[in-house]
């Protein structure tokens, strides 16, 4: 994932983050939020076929993951470890570079 440029608050180079109570994707990247307590990897998340540009956080409670496709070719993993819906999320990212979504 191309990290955002330090200070930057565009949300169109952002390719995932927190904000008002959702998960958000940026213009051309999709989510796809895995099923309650599956263990996700890159070939998980290959397989998703349903997309969105946003999680609402009470969808995704703690240990759910959302896959992040980016349209640089990029896939990420994201587990939330505490979706507070408050002013901070905490959780964990795997990211595989150069892998464009086969679809």
């Amino acid at each position: 994932m191309k990290p955002a440029r330090s200070g930057t608050r565009n949300k169109d180079e952002i390719d995932f983050r927190y904000h008002t109570g959702r998960f958000r994707t940026r213009d051309g990247n999709r989510l796809a939020l895995l099923a309650a307590h599956r263990e996700g990897s890159l070939e998980i998340c290959r397989k998703q076929v349903a997309f969105t540009q946003n999680v609402d956080v009470d969808q995704a409670g703690p240990e759910r993951q959302i896959c992040v496709f980016t349209r640089d070719g990029h896939t990420a993993l994201v587990t939330l470890r505490k979706p507070a819906p408050v002013d901070h999320a905490t959780f964990t990212l795997s990211v595989w570079r150069d892998t464009s979504d086969p679809r």
